[in-house]
């Protein structure tokens, strides 16, 4: 039987998928984290292939294109060691070793060039333009970067409720709504939990906080939320300029829990694309990035993907999905 397989590779899990050249997808896999920045090479190996053997089918298989898309594999020396093993693991004589953000590009564009913006605990800016050439911006981590992402999202808040205890900032909703959070009575409580125990996701989420107090019409919690988004929007700026895309018509793809934010969020990313690159399309994805990745094992094979294509491999994607969960509850419950 002969199959194609994608893999998404991050900092909290891994997802495996095959698929037949039709655009059934057949089976998923899921396991624990593959960026061997945090886990080290050989558990992020172990971790991948773990994966990759719960989506295989039980009949005989060929996979003829093995994509994995991974974070952690952006300098040489760590790309070319994961490389080497999953050559020698026999998965696929066709191997496309590429960074998580490429098929989360690819999971909007599915192949094709344009730019993606990645907003998570952290963030990213990448692009492809249709001659191949690529750039990113961004990426450096929370401690001097990430601007827009989740964990920035966070810190803000954190000082504008500590500013307004001060009396050097204006007063808003986001006291109330992290002293609940954190249940305390007293603000400066919450100083030893967030330096003492709580780790980096942790803090991240109160963001959810800030969108929160935004969506009640808090103006310190909106004018977080357009500074997150117009950050964003001058990285993927930097980036089209690189690519010389100004005057092109090319999707836009966002992906990420931020997002969810909504239109104080979005909105300035837009506007700041819109001013140099007028022809942009923005686009959410209806399929998460190991799609993107089997995307473009499909396409290594098949050339480009067409929309009937697309329609069967979001449809298999929902059902398969679907069942996942089912069973998942099942064997919870027993």
């Amino acid at each position: 039987m002969d199959v194609i397989l994608g893999v998404d590779g991050g900092g909290t899990k891994t997802i495996a998928v095959t698929s037949t050249l039709e655009g059934r997808i057949i089976k998923i896999g899921y396991s624990g984290p593959s960026n061997q920045n945090i886990i080290g090479l050989k558990n992020a190996y172990l971790n991948i292939i773990d994966a990759v053997q719960k989506a295989m089918p039980k009949s005989r298989t060929n996979v003829l294109v093995a994509c994995f898309g991974l974070a952690g594999i952006d300098n040489k020396e760590n790309y070319s060691s994961m490389l080497d093993k999953l050559k020698k693991s026999r998965i696929s004589d066709k191997i496309i070793l590429i960074s998580d953000v490429e098929i989360a590009l690819s999971s909007g564009t599915w192949g094709e060039h344009g730019i993606v913006i990645v907003a998570g605990t952290g963030s990213n800016v990448y692009g492809r333009n249709a001659l191949g050439l690529h750039t990113r911006a961004g990426d450096w981590g929370y401690i001097i970067g990430d601007e827009g992402g989740a964990y920035y999202i966070s810190r803000l808040a954190l000082n504008a409720v500590f500013r307004e205890y001060d009396g050097r900032g204006p007063s808003t909703l986001l006291t109330e709504i992290i002293k609940n959070y954190f249940n305390v009575e007293n603000l400066p409580d919450i100083i030893p939990i967030i330096y003492k125990h709580m780790s980096i996701t942790e803090i991240a989420n109160i963001a959810k906080l800030v969108i929160e107090a935004a969506k009640k019409g808090d103006y310190v919690a909106k004018s977080i939320l357009k500074l997150g988004g117009k950050e964003l929007g001058l990285a993927a700026v930097a980036v089209i300029k690189k690519l010389g895309m100004e005057n092109e018509k090319f999707k836009v793809v966002f992906v990420g829990g931020m997002f969810n934010a909504g239109m104080y969020f979005i909105r300035p990313i837009k506007r700041e694309i819109k001013r140099i690159a007028p022809k942009a399309v923005f686009i959410k994805p209806n399929v998460p990035p190991v799609m993107g990745a089997l995307a473009l094992s499909l396409k290594h094979v098949r050339g480009d993907i067409d929309d009937d294509l697309k329609r069967k491999l979001i449809k298999s994607w929902n059902l398969r999905k679907r069942l996942n969960n089912k069973f998942i509850q099942e064997v919870n419950i027993k």
